[in-house]
């Protein structure tokens, strides 16, 4: 059996931790209006789509590097939109020139777990490029 290297344990390891936050998240989130909304409804899919890729690439990544590298991508990139518009709805509003019936205090919406998650989808994005250009460089040591 061959031993597992250290990027494929930071990837599967980025991947759990990912998967665990967006998947509060959207738990948290999909019982409520968010999950209608005319901006936040489909923010609220794509990160259903983005949780269920990282749940699907994480065996993947023990065994195929550069298709869960691919997979971890695309979930990052789909998870990520509606974290930051929880994180940050003032500037998603005046983006998509949303109307709200209830003004907004702030344009940052300071939540610490949110910002984790925000951070570690950033993370498993990196780790995914760099992961993914690495399996394709032939001159890669170990």
């Amino acid at each position: 059996m061959k031993i597992l290297t250290k990027q494929k344990l930071w990837q599967a390891a980025i991947c759990v931790v990912c998967l665990v936050l967006v998947f509060r998240e959207c738990d948290i989130a999909g019982p409520t209006e968010f999950s209608g909304g005319y901006i936040t409804g489909p923010l609220f899919r794509l990160a259903d789509w983005g949780w269920m890729l990282f749940l699907i690439g994480l065996p993947v990544a023990i065994k195929f590097q550069r298709i869960a590298s691919v997979v971890f991508l695309a979930a990052s990139l789909l998870s990520f939109p509606m974290v930051s518009f929880i994180v940050l709805p003032g500037y998603f509003g005046k983006m998509f020139q949303a109307q709200s019936s209830i003004p907004l205090e702030s344009n940052v919406n300071w939540d610490t777990l949110s910002v984790v998650t925000m951070l570690s989808l950033v993370i498993s994005f990196y780790l995914s490029l760099h992961n993914l250009i690495a399996e394709n460089n032939p001159n890669k040591e170990g």
